[in-house]
């Protein structure tokens, strides 16, 4: 009798395709990334019914058609291993939408592109069974609270590679435990110029990903951005942070820069929406900030800084 496959036995590992859809392999050395809440489907996509006439019940059966793979998972974020490194979770940001800017020493940048962006393959190991994934582009989400750990939350499109096969689990290391927590001495943030009691954040870069299928092309496509923030702070007095009047027009627009263990985020343009009041917090009341982040001058709408 053969062993049972355990639920628990899950692998992820994913590389930069040197072309779309193009061979890579990923290794169990270098392209594992320790992720939670795995969610996998093998097949979506578009099944026409045929709508032939026929005086029976029944069903009239369906045809598979545009058809992919979606991956979901989160993923803790890291701050560069060392000044001017790339973080661990660079090949994440540039097939979510970003390019790299390695500055030597210092940091790395990250901003949205439009065009020539990168595409992964993701190997998952899942319950005794290896399943491949190709041309992979993602939407991608960032969040943290204080005393917490700052994520990501990515979501994939990809084709459907080879078939998969039983694969006996790999040996993979003992995960890292050294991820820095988010507190009042490396997370703050300031909006329109005003610090503010920052509690937790979320950044939604809103891509919409589309199978763009052609006589010609079959390939996962990042067609739109629209990048929103939501930050819940510690509810300031008027007389420091006029939200009230703020919330009230939603043409003006100013600077905002979040900053965590693991990055900093800054746009030049935020406007602010409704803002949601009564909120608690251990106690303190809270206000929930909802922000809109626009560009000025071409893809500039938000910029990441690792270093």
């Amino acid at each position: 009798m053969t062993d049972i496959l355990l639920s628990r036995a899950t692998v992820l590992r994913g590389k930069l395709e040197p072309s779309y859809a193009g061979d890579v392999s990923p290794t169990l050395a270098d392209d594992v990334f320790e992720v939670s809440n795995v969610s996998f489907k093998r097949r979506e996509g578009s099944r026409p019914g045929r709508e032939s006439a026929d005086p029976y019940f029944g069903h009239k059966g369906e045809l598979p058609a545009v058809q992919y793979q979606t991956l979901g998972f989160a993923v803790d974020v890291a701050p560069s291993s060392q000044p001017g490194s790339a973080p661990a979770i660079d090949p994440i940001l540039q097939s979510c939408g970003f390019a790299a800017v390695v500055n030597s020493g210092s940091d790395v940048t990250y901003n949205p592109i439009q065009k020539q962006i990168k595409s992964m393959a993701w190997w998952l190991h899942l319950s005794g069974h290896l399943h491949k994934m190709i041309g992979c582009r993602g939407s991608l989400s960032l969040s943290g609270e204080m005393g917490g750990m700052v994520k990501a939350e990515v979501n994939y499109q990809g084709l459907i590679g080879p078939d998969p096969s039983d694969e006996t689990f790999p040996a993979v290391a003992r995960p890292s435990a050294c991820y820095p927590v988010m507190d009042k001495d490396n997370g703050s943030v300031s909006v329109f110029g005003t610090n503010l009691d920052l509690v937790s954040f979320k950044i939604d870069f809103g891509l919409q990903i589309t199978h763009l299928l052609t006589s010609e092309r079959n390939e996962m496509v990042i067609s739109d951005r629209a990048v929103t923030a939501e930050l819940t702070v510690l509810k300031p007095a008027i007389s420091a942070f006029n939200y009230h009047d703020l919330e009230g027009k939603p043409c003006d627009t100013g600077a905002l820069e979040l900053q965590t263990p693991a990055f900093t985020a800054t746009s030049q343009a935020a406007s602010m929406g409704v803002i949601t009041d009564g909120g608690d917090h251990n106690g303190a009341a809270t206000i929930t900030i909802p922000l809109m982040l626009h560009r000025v001058n071409g893809n500039d709408d938000i910029l990441l800084k690792f270093s």
